[in-house]
This record gives C-alpha cells, sequence and structure tokens, in this order.
C-alpha cells in the first residue's frame, strides 16, 4: 500500500516539474515556417518526421497523442513529455518579371529573389494519467506559420519584402477511457497570433524618386477547441478520428508608411480579421507482428474560409514638399492602395495524404519511412510572393533509439518536392510575373521521456 502511494506521490511530483518547465517554455517558443500547405504546419514531432506523419491520430505511442488526437492519451500508462525542434530551411526562388509604379510607370523587368531561409518550429507535449479512466494532456505547438523575405532594394520588394505569421496553440486536453476499446477526448485552444506584412512602395519608381517602406504588424489571442475518438479494433489495430475547431483571430497593431516622397503616416489602430480552419484528421495503425507497423493519415482543411486578407494603412499618405507635379497626380490616384498588403485569396478547401511503416529492428533501434500528397489552398489566378504554394510530394525517413524504458530520442527529415509555381500579380502599385521554384528540407528532433 505505502509503494503505491508513494509511485503514486512521486507522478505528481514529476507531472508537476515537467508542467513547470512548460510554462517556462511557453513564454519563449514561437515559429514560423515558410511553404507549408497555405501556412498550415504539420511539424508537431521530430518522431513523425519520420514517416511523414502517418497514423499521427491513432499510433499514440508518445505524448505528442496530446496534439494529434487526446483520445489517445489513455494508451499512456505512465506520466511522459516529449520535447521536439523541427528545422526547416525552404526554397521560394521567384523567377520572371517585376516592377514598381503606378499604371504606365511601372516597367517590368527580369528579376531574381530567394524568399526562402531557414527557421525552427519548436513543440511540447504532456501526458499525466489520473486515474484508470481519466488521463490529461497539454501540448504547446505552431499550426501555423508562414516567413517569406524578399531583398529590399529589388523589384520583387514592390510586391513583398517580409510577410510573416507566427502562431503558438496552447492546448490543455483530456482523455476518457469510455470501454477497453473506445476512449473519447476534448481539449482547449488558446492561440496567439504575431503578424508582420510588408513591402517597398514607389507610385513612379523611373523618376528617382526614394522609395516609401510599408510596415503594418498585428496580434491578437484567440480560442477554439478540438476532440477525438480512437477504437482498438484489435489488439493489433486502431483507428482514430481528430477534429480542430477554426479558430477567428481579429489582430489590432499598427501600420506605418514612411519614404521620402511620401512624408510619415502612422496609425496605431490597425485591425483585420483571420480566420485560420478548421480541420478533420483520421489515421489507421496496424501491427503486423513485433517488427513492422503500417499507418496512414487524411487530413482535410477547410481553407475555402479564407477568402481575403487585407491589411493596410487606415488613413491616407500626405505628399511630401518639393515633389514633382506628376508625382503627386499619381500619389493622389493611388493613395487609397498605398502600403496595402494581402495574402493570396479565394483559397480552397484542401486534402493531405500520408502512408508509412515502422520497423522494430531491436529493443533499441526502430526505423520510419514514409510518404505523402499535400494539396495547396492557393489558386494559380491568386498565388503571389509573398505565399507562392502549390501542390508538393513528400519523401520521409526517421530513426530511433531507445536508451531504456524511461527515455528515447528520435530523429526524423522530410524533403518536399514542389509544383512548379505561377505568379501572374497586376496590383494598383505593383507586377510580378514569372514562377517561383519551391522546394524545402525539415529535420527534426525528439527527446521522449517516461516516469517509471
Amino acid at each position: 500500500m505505502r509503494s503505491k502511494l508513494y509511485r503514486a506521490q512521486k507522478r505528481r511530483i514529476y507531472s508537476l516539474k515537467v508542467l513547470s518547465i512548460m510554462l517556462g517554455l511557453s513564454l519563449t517558443l514561437v515559429s514560423g515556417s515558410a511553404l507549408a500547405s497555405g501556412f498550415q504546419l504539420f511539424e508537431y514531432s521530430g518522431a513523425a518526421m519520420g514517416n511523414n506523419n502517418a497514423g499521427g491520430a491513432a499510433e499514440a505511442d508518445d505524448a505528442t497523442t496530446a496534439t494529434t488526437n487526446p483520445a489517445g492519451l489513455v494508451r499512456l500508462q505512465q506520466p511522459t513529455m516529449s520535447l521536439s525542434a523541427i528545422g526547416v530551411w525552404s526554397q521560394a526562388d521567384f523567377q520572371g518579371q517585376a516592377c514598381g509604379g503606378s499604371g504606365t510607370l511601372c516597367h517590368l523587368t527580369p528579376a531574381h529573389q530567394n524568399g526562402g531561409g531557414y527557421t525552427t518550429v519548436p513543440a511540447f507535449q504532456i501526458a499525466v494519467p489520473i486515474n484508470d479512466v481519466l488521463y490529461a494532456g497539454l501540448s504547446l505547438t505552431a499550426p501555423f506559420g508562414l516567413t517569406t523575405n524578399y531583398q529590399n532594394p529589388s523589384n520583387v520588394a514592390y510586391a513583398a519584402t517580409l510577410s510573416q505569421i507566427q502562431t503558438v496553440d496552447l492546448s490543455p486536453s483530456l482523455g476518457v477511457k469510455v470501454t477497453p476499446k473506445l476512449s473519447v477526448g476534448l481539449g482547449l485552444d488558446a492561440q496567439r497570433l504575431n503578424a508582420k506584412l510588408n513591402q517597398a512602395v514607389n507610385v513612379a519608381p523611373p523618376l528617382g524618386i526614394p522609395d516609401a517602406q510599408a510596415r503594418n504588424k498585428a496580434s491578437d489571442w484567440a480560442y477554439g477547441w478540438n476532440a477525438g475518438v480512437l477504437y482498438q479494433f484489435t489488439q493489433a489495430t486502431r483507428f482514430g478520428l481528430d477534429f480542430h475547431s477554426h479558430v477567428v483571430h481579429k489582430p489590432t497593431g499598427s501600420s506605418t508608411l514612411s519614404g521620402n516622397s511620401y512624408g510619415l503616416v502612422k496609425a496605431d489602430n490597425l485591425s483585420t480579421t483571420l480566420d485560420l480552419p478548421a480541420y478533420t484528421t483520421f489515421s489507421g495503425f496496424h501491427q503486423f507482428n513485433s517488427q513492422w507497423s503500417l499507418m496512414g493519415t487524411a487530413v482535410y482543411t477547410d481553407w475555402k474560409q479564407i477568402q481575403s486578407i487585407v491589411v493596410g494603412p487606415t488613413v491616407q499618405p500626405r505628399v511630401a514638399t518639393g515633389v514633382p507635379p506628376q508625382v503627386a497626380l499619381a500619389i493622389a490616384a493611388s493613395q487609397t492602395q498605398l502600403g496595402t498588403v494581402a495574402l493570396p485569396e479565394n483559397f480552397a478547401s484542401t486534402w493531405r495524404f500520408s502512408l508509412g511503416t515502422d520497423y522494430q529492428m531491436t529493443d533499441h533501434w526502430r526505423f520510419r519511412v514514409g510518404a505523402g500528397y499535400d494539396a495547396s489552398p492557393v489558386n494559380d489566378k491568386d498565388r503571389s510572393v509573398r505565399l507562392p504554394d502549390s501542390d508538393r510530394y513528400a519523401l520521409s525517413g526517421g530513426v530511433q533509439y531507445k536508451f531504456n524504458q524511461a527515455a528515447s530520442i528520435d530523429a526524423g527529415y522530410t524533403h518536399l518536392f514542389f509544383d512548379d509555381a505561377k505568379i501572374d500579380q497586376q496590383q494598383a502599385t505593383y507586377k510580378t510575373i514569372g514562377h517561383s521554384d519551391n522546394a524545402a528540407n525539415l529535420l527534426g528532433v525528439q527527446l521522449n521521456l517516461t516516469m517509471i
């Protein structure tokens, strides 16, 4: 009796320590990425990176199930935590023609700029059994993110310089064992969003007028929910279904337009609306024997909720003294568009599919491979250099080393192949015509700790 009480007390102390670590990390973890599907991120697990996230809502063999399906928490009989970091090396190489200017003052010239780069996507999950029926989870992830950054000065900079959307999602959850085969889960999402959308502005660059810089930034907290179900058909086969609600952000911030051609304009009451889409995940998992297992996932994301994302100054710019009359007239004709930036409109809902297999070579070593297809919500008409997204295919591989029953480490790698992304954007103060050659490499590591 005393032994059971002692183990229970140790588990509670362990859980409190892990919780304090997680809350500390939550103050510092911020992420953004380029070239996810639309700007949705699936980088919640360094281990799952090895099989392209196949089986995510059904496998439930570590604490990351707190993110993918809270019903899977019931499979974890001891307090468990997972900490991941995923590096993303992206390429968004625009080649074509671009210009800045109003009307006939925009003269297309050859342009070649890469808006890709490197970023890190972190994730943290914890699972704690409360009793034989009720299980608790907590996850800290980045479900949506975008970063593209084009050099300035360049002709592409008139369409975009920095485009950045960062989210941090803190989600407490509960899993309930309804029967030995059926479990359900429910979680809440508290989500922080930070956004920056910048570009260069000049209605008459051929006249030698210095560029102005449009900078828009906004942030917001918003809330949603998630729910899941897991059914164990046999000892070797289970299926999971998970749903994440849409989260409606109404970020507020400031909009600044500065430069010699326009004077200085700053508005501190910028506001917009960004409806991050709901998504549903269905996964299956089957273990053939002690070594081989097969898993698959299908994800439906309701992107059609996003039809327009527009952010810009809420006051009209002033024309600086000494500006030539023809430039002043061009500014007056275009001033409602100056500094306004937009992500592509008319998104379409999408499907994502992945298939993977695990091979347990020894008690210590496990190997993973996977592949997948991910459709883009962006159409050819509305694609821009800010989000030069297109359909992509993935190949993945990974490995796990298990030190003992209490600790293991995973590494996973994915390469993304993208379809050609044609761009034909002609706006009031710029044009970009060409295509973007996209690619990405992702490398993830994950540490798993279990209280025995």
